[in-house]
């Protein structure tokens, strides 16, 4: 099946926020209050959260904030019934193709160096790791777009 994109909304608010209550992910995210951090970044003009779909469930969530309109930082959430599965990849994979960040061809992804599951995703579709870090606990990855992507 194919991953699909909706703009992150209230109907959704509820399984996202169980979600972000799952150990695992409260440790790495830390969003406690998803209903402020909804209203926080449906505010913003930079940010966008959309929730990934595939056979009608939702399978992950996707946070881009966009840098000068060139670059965008991302991060992802898998649902975690669902981890372990290759779903990270091809959450990632999904979003690079997304219509929506066609023009964007640099995209970074920070990830906490312990996190073994997110480091194999980001680096199976094509993130290098940057030379310069400024986080110990944390190890930037670069993807940026060949000219013909």
């Amino acid at each position: 099946m194919t991953i699909t994109f909706e703009f992150l909304n209230e109907k959704h608010l509820q399984q996202i926020t169980e979600w972000h209550k799952e150990p695992e992910t409260l440790y790495r995210v830390s969003i406690e209050d998803t209903d402020t951090w909804f209203k926080s970044v449906s505010s913003n003009l930079d940010y966008f959260v959309w929730v990934a779909i595939e056979d009608n469930e939702l399978v992950g969530e996707v946070i881009v904030e966009l840098i000068d309109y060139k670059k965008a930082v991302i991060a992802f959430i898998v649902n975690p019934k669902l981890r372990k599965q290759g779903y990270g990849k091809k959450l990632i994979r999904c979003l690079l193709d997304y219509r929506y960040l066609k023009e964007i061809n640099e995209f970074e992804a920070w990830v906490d160096d312990d996190n073994v599951g997110s480091i194999k995703c980001v680096e199976a579709v094509g993130f290098l790791k940057a030379t310069f870090q400024i986080d110990d606990d944390q190890i930037k990855y670069v993807y940026k777009r060949r000219k013909q992507d």
